[in-house]
């Protein structure tokens, strides 16, 4: 799958997969009568797409890498 297309799809689809993981996960507890405990499960979460942001800018914005050529004037 091309670059261009895989890294928005995942960027899509991420934030997704990680809330139905955490549902499950829920659901389950409750299942066996336990606690629930959203905190540390959500700041995990906002550390996987805070961590995700961080990579999506460095891989879809390569202009923040490099210098602009410097700009050459003719004196002729």
């Amino acid at each position: 799958m091309p670059r261009g297309l895989f890294i928005p799809l995942v960027a899509f689809v991420l934030p997704f997969a990680i809330y139905w993981i955490y549902r499950v996960i829920q659901k389950r507890r409750q299942a066996a009568q336990r606690n629930p405990w959203p905190v540390t499960v959500l700041f995990i979460t906002g550390a996987i797409l805070a961590m995700q942001t961080f990579a999506l800018t460095a891989l879809t914005e390569p202009h923040l890498l490099t210098r602009p050529p410097p700009n050459v004037e003719d004196t002729q």
